[in-house]
C-alpha cells in the first residue's frame, strides 16, 4: 500500500515525534510510506526519519512556509503525481489544505491530536470544519478524550472515528543514560525537566512560578522550542530564575535529558495524548502533570496530577515526593508501569488495520 503522511513540520511536538516511530513501523509492515511537510527545515526528527529510510518531501522551507499562498497549488500537483492509496494528515493547516485541494479519488485520513483548538471557538471556522471533516473517510483520535471531544463538537464525525492511542519506543527511554551536560550544568541539584514545544497550549509560565516557590536545591530544564520561547525567557529573567533554568532547545537525545531528571513535569492548558508525558514516565522518574483532559487520562493511574495553572499545587507536589523517599519510589514505579500501555507497536498495529480495512 502506498501511504503519504502530511504534517506541518518536524520541528518539535507530539505529532512530530509520533512520525519517527510510526512511519518506520508501517514501512516494516510492508507499506511504501513517505512523509510530506510544509516546512522542510532540517531537524533532529527529520534526520531520524531519513536514517530509518523514510523519504521526506517538502512543499516549502522556513517558519513562514505555512502561510505561503503557493502551497495549495503545490500540494494538488504533488498529490496528483504521487498516486497514493492513503493520504493521512496531521495538524490543522494540513487537514484544511488537503481537504480543499486533494483529488476526489484520493482516500483521506486524519488524526486529531488535541481535545480542543482555536477553530472550535469561532462560529465561522466551525462551519468550515464541517466541510473539512466531510472530505475525510476516517478520523483517528489519539485518545478516548480526544474522540469524545470531537464527537461532541461535530456529531457527524462519530461514525468515522476510531481511537488509536499514540505510542512510543519504550525501550529507548528505559535504557537511556542521563545526559552528561545536563547533570554537569546543575551539579548536586534536583533537576526538574519539562519537555514541551513552546506554544500557547503549553503552560511554561506556571512551571516557572512553581520553581520560584521551591528551594534553591531545585533547578529546571525546558527541552523544546517554539513561538513562545522568547516570552518565557523574559519571564524567567523577570522572576530572577536565570541561574536555575536552562533552555535546552530541540534535542535529539530527549531520552537522555529525561533520564537526567530527578522528576519530569508537564504543565499544560490542554492535550490530546502527549507523547512527552509517556516518554517521561518510561524514563523511570516520577512524573507530575496538569489535571486537564487528555493528559489526565494518559498518566493515571501512575503519575501525580495537580490542578491546572496552579504554581502552588505544583510546588507542593514536588516537595511531597522529596520529603518521602518511599512515595518518590512508588510514583516512579507506577509511572513506569503505566507507560507499558503505550508501546508504539500497538499504535502501528491500529493504523495498519485501519488502512487495510479502508482499501479492501
Amino acid at each position: 500500500m502506498r501511504i503519504l503522511h502530511f504534517i506541518t513540520s518536524l520541528r518539535t511536538g507530539g505529532a512530530e515525534r509520533l512520525m519517527t516511530g510510526l512511519l518506520p513501523g508501517l514501512a516494516a509492515e510492508g507499506h511504501d510510506v513517505e512523509l510530506l511537510v510544509m516546512d522542510g527545515t532540517s531537524t533532529p526528527f527529520m534526520e531520524e526519519l531519513q536514517r530509518a529510510g523514510i523519504i521526506v518531501h517538502a512543499l516549502s522551507h522556513g517558519a513562514s512556509a505555512m502561510h505561503n499562498p503557493l502551497l495549495a497549488m503545490r500540494l494538488r500537483r504533488f498529490l496528483k503525481r504521487g498516486r497514493y492509496d492513503i493520504v493521512h494528515t496531521h495538524n490543522t493547516p494540513c487537514q484544511i489544505l488537503t481537504a480543499a485541494v486533494a483529488p476526489s479519488d484520493v482516500t483521506l485520513v486524519t488524526t486529531e491530536h488535541n481535545t480542543t483548538n482555536r477553530r472550535r471557538r469561532s462560529k465561522f471556522l466551525r462551519g468550515m470544519d464541517s466541510r473539512m471533516y466531510g472530505r475525510y473517510k476516517a478520523i483517528i483520535a489519539c485518545s478516548e478524550a480526544v474522540g469524545q471531544a470531537l464527537a461532541a463538537y461535530r456529531p457527524e464525525t462519530a461514525p468515522k472515528l476510531t481511537v488509536i492511542e499514540n505510542g512510543v519506543n519504550l525501550n529507548a527511554f528505559r535504557n537511556a543514560l542521563p545526559a552528561e551536560d545536563i547533570v554537569e550544568l546543575f551539579p548536586g541539584k534536583k533537576i526538574l525537566v519539562m519537555a514541551a514545544a513552546f506554544r500557547p497550549q503549553k503552560d511554561h509560565t506556571t512551571m516557572l512560578e512553581a520553581l520560584e516557590l521551591l528551594p534553591e536545591r531545585f533547578s529546571l530544564v525546558f527541552a523544546g522550542d517554539g513561538s513562545t520561547r522568547a516570552e518565557v525567557e523574559q519571564s524567567c529573567v523577570r522572576l530572577g530564575l536565570s541561574d536555575r533554568v536552562f533552555f535546552a532547545g530541540n534535542r535529539s537525545d530527549v531520552a537522555a535529558v529525561m533520564s537526567a531528571a530527578w522528576a519530569n513535569v508537564l504543565s499544560t492548558h490542554h492535550e490530546g495524548l502527549p507523547l512527552s508525558a509517556i516518554e517521561a514516565m518510561a524514563s523511570g522518574r516520577p512524573f507530575i502533570g496538569s489535571d486537564v483532559p487528555g493528559l489526565r487520562e494518559a498518566i493515571t493511574p501512575g503519575a501525580l496530577i495537580v490542578p491546572h495553572a496552579s504554581p502552588h499545587a505544583l510546588a507542593e507536589a514536588v516537595l511531597a515526593i522529596e520529603s518521602d523517599e518511599i512515595k518518590y519510589s512508588e510514583v516512579a514505579n507506577s509511572c513506569l508501569e503505566r507507560s507499558n500501555h503505550f508501546d508504539i507497536a500497538h499504535t502501528i498495529e491500529g493504523y495498519n488495520t485501519l488502512y487495510k480495512n479502508l482499501c479492501r
